[in-house]
């Protein structure tokens, strides 16, 4: 019987294992995570400057979704 795919065929492509690609989307999410709660801290902190940068940024951790 003969082989449907021609005999000089390409090695196919190998995917990545998927544990590197949740640790980079993992990495990507908390870094995200941080950067607007310390975006929101400080908006928070120009926007009522009688309020203290860690009271501000609890406030942002508070508001950010998980």
């Amino acid at each position: 019987m003969s082989t449907i795919m021609p005999a000089g065929r390409v090695e196919p492509e190998r995917r990545e294992p998927i544990l590197n690609t949740v640790d980079r989307v993992c990495e990507i999410c908390f870094g995200l995570l941080l950067m607007t709660v310390l975006a929101i801290g400080y908006f928070v902190r120009a926007l009522v400057a009688t309020v203290s940068l860690p009271v501000a940024y609890a406030l942002a951790a508070v508001s950010s979704r998980p």
